[in-house]
Order: structure tokens, then sequence, then C-alpha cells
């Protein structure tokens, strides 16, 4: 990966034809493989794209399960499993509080084969008031390999939390049970009883949950990540300890640290630019952090020990693609998934090859859309083909409404070259 820094050289690739063209292509295409869409020969190519329904607000995160199944939600309900081949093989419509309105952030797989998902609940926008903060709950969702719901619960009902936590936003696997990052809230000292009174102080907790969902334990994080206003996937080291980030936009700021299987921080670091942490297939003894610009445009990867000693960088070239997700490929490559920055395109994926070639930057497939929203991506089994998933609203809107006329949330399926 050291050598990265001097043969990557930007190249894009835009393949165009006459549509007479394109639309044998396309006929041929969807008989022998499914829908057409624009391949890149030396890059990353979609090699096939499905599209669904939108699903209450759309999508927010895509989750890998068993057997390459992968669930796809967030936002509001509901959820939706799906395959490799484009099939919905079950939806869930949660069965909450109609007084609330349920947001799901994150999900992923329990050892049974079900899901556990998180997220929080707000005071319903028909039910809220002037000058009223609006009520928040942790949301935790259990759902079973077959879509049923098993349970449907908060964490603050659960007589082992310490702090009053109203939003769980990540979620991993942690040993034989799960790591939880949260946003908590408790109320300022207000003694002159001002009305209205003073914004309640926020800070993240790590929820430690157990194969089952239960909560363990949480554990308030250092000063540093208090005032971060988003936080990262955590990762699990080699060693069983976990590493959480946040964000912090003003000022420009992340922090990371990392903590022992029973709580404990172990040691932390701060930036002051954006960085996120490249996700990785499996346990690692080190941490890939991608240095962001401004524009959220990845500029260097460096590679540090769990204590946050740096072992190597390089500088990545320059991209139009910002960071959402950067996942390892096989080999060691990195794909990068985000959005164009003019906002006006399909989101793209970006391939960084390790030990020479050229990097590589795609689309996905134009549509009728007026607006798309980069949501995630997930691996498969095969290393060299992922999984995306994106919002998008169609031109025009229904008749007498202000409502898209069409919304979907398309699922693509994305090759890296050999």
């Amino acid at each position: 990966m050291s050598n990265l820094n001097s043969v990557m050289a930007r190249n894009v690739l835009n393949v165009g034809y006459p549509k007479t063209l394109m639309l044998a292509l396309l006929i041929i295409a969807t008989l022998f493989c499914g829908p057409y869409v624009e391949a890149h020969a030396e890059g990353p190519t979609v090699v096939q794209e499905f599209t669904f329904a939108s699903m209450g607000s759309g999508a927010e995160f895509i989750t890998r399960g068993h057997n390459d199944t992968f669930l796809v939600g967030g936002g509001a309900y509901p959820v939706m499993l799906v395959d490799l081949k484009g099939h919905q093989l079950w939806q869930h419509t949660s069965q909450s509080d109609p007084d609330m309105l349920a947001h799901l952030y994150d999900g992923v797989e329990m050892p049974d084969g079900g899901f556990l998902l998180c997220g929080e609940e707000i005071t319903h926008p028909r039910l809220r008031r002037p000058g009223v903060a609006p009520q928040h709950r942790t949301l935790l969702l259990q759902l079973s390999a077959d879509g049923h719901e098993i349970s449907h619960r908060h964490v603050s009902d659960d007589p082992q939390t310490e702090n009053i936590i109203n939003s769980i936003q990540k979620i991993t696997r942690w040993g034989t049970g799960f790591a939880a990052v949260g946003v908590a809230r408790r109320a300022r000292p207000n003694p002159q009883n001002v009305i209205p009174a003073p914004p309640p102080e926020e800070f993240v907790v790590v929820v430690k949950l157990d194969r089952a969902g239960h909560v363990e334990w949480s554990h308030e994080l250092p000063t540093d990540l208090q005032a971060m206003q988003f936080v990262t996937k955590p990762l699990v080291t080699a060693d069983g300890s976990l590493i959480v980030g946040g964000l912090n936009n003003f000022p420009r700021k992340t922090y990371f640290v990392t903590i022992s299987p029973s709580g404990t921080p172990l040691s932390d670091a701060t930036f002051d630019q954006f960085a996120q942490i490249v996700s990785a297939s499996k346990p690692s003894n080190q941490l890939l952090l991608a240095f962001l610009d401004e524009q959220l445009v990845p500029r260097q990867i460096t590679a540090l020990t769990t204590q946050y000693k740096v072992l190597s960088q390089f500088e990545l070239p320059d991209s139009r693609i910002t960071f959402h997700r950067m996942l390892q490929a096989a080999g060691g490559g990195l794909v990068l998934f985000g959005k164009n920055e003019d906002g006006a395109r399909p989101p793209g994926v970006a391939y960084y090859p390790v030990g020479g070639g050229t990097v590589n930057e795609m689309n996905l497939p134009q549509h009728d859309y007026i607006m798309y929203g980069f949501v995630d991506a997930a691996p498969t089994s095969n290393p060299r083909l992922f999984v995306a998933v994106h919002n998008a609203i169609s031109i025009g809107m229904q008749p007498g409404t202000l409502k898209p006329q069409f919304s979907a949330v398309i699922v693509s399926l994305i090759r890296i070259p050999d």
C-alpha cells in the first residue's frame, strides 16, 4: 500500500454510444444478465441494478446478512431484506408508538441470522408544540431471520444503563455481543428557572449489549468526544478492543478512543481535520484512516497502531467523489463510495488499486431523477463484488401536491477489476 503515492493517477473513463446501439445493448443485457448499465473496462463496473419503491423517508444503511443477503433500511420504516439477484425476501414495518416517529440509523446481523437495529423515536410532528423540545428516546429493534419482530425496546428501560440515552447511531458485533454508540442528554442547571430552559448537555456513550441485545453496561466517553456531532462506525481490533470516533464541524476536528472489553478507555487521539475509518473485513491490529479535505474528498490514507502511532502515510490523487464509505477490496485495494462534488450527478465509485495501475472513477447509472442521495455500501462473499444503495427522487410532482411523482431506493452490484 505504501507504493500507492507513486503510481496513482486519476483516470475517469466515460464511454458513450449511439442511441440505437445502447438500445440493442439494453435488450441483450436484460435478456441475459438483467438491467444494462454502463461498463468501465479498466475500473469499477456496475454489473446489475435493482430499483425498489421508496421506503418511508428512504434508506440510510445497508447491512450484510448470511448467504449474501442484505438488510436495507433507515429513516422511517419499513426495512427490507434483499439478495444479490434483486429479490425482496421480506419487508418489515414496526408497530411503534403512534405518537412517536421512529428513525433507524444502523443494524447488525445476530448469531441466529436475525438482525438488531438501532435508532431513536422522536415526538411525532403533529404533537409538537412551539417552545417545547420534542421527546427523544432510544430504539432497539430485534428482528428474526424471516423478518418478524421479536422485541421493540428502549435502552433507557434497562436498569443497567447509567445514562439517559436518547439515540443510538451505530452498532457492531463485539465479542459475544454488540457495541452500540449513542448520544445521551442531561438537563443543565437552571437555578433561576429561566424560560426557555438552557438546552440539554449532549455527550457520547458506548453501550455494551449481550448476544440477545440486552444492556451489560454503558459508559460516557472522555471529555474530548462529548461535543462531537457525528460518530463513526466502531471498529473491533485483533486484541478485542473497540475503536470509536467522533467528528465535530466547528472547529473541524476528529477524536478517536480505544476501549477495552470492560469499557475502560485505553488510549486516544485528536486530529484537526476530518478523518474516517476505512472499514476492514475482519479485525485488524492497525487502524486505517482516510483524511478528508474541506469538501469531504479523501486526500490521505494513514495507517496507525491501535495506540495511534503512525505506521505509514500516502497521498491520494484529486477526486470528484466525496467520502461516505471506503472498503477494502481483494489484495488490499480501496473502494470509495460517495456523492459527486456538484451533487447533480448520481453517486460515484472510485477504485484505488495496490501496487500499480491507475485510479478509476465512475458514476452510477443516470436516471430521470432530480436528486440523488448516497446511502451506504457493503462487501459480499466475493472480495471483488460490492453492494451499494442510494436514494433518488424523480422529476415531476404528484398532481395537486408537492410530493415527488416517484422516489426509489436503488441497489447496485459493483465489480472491481482483477
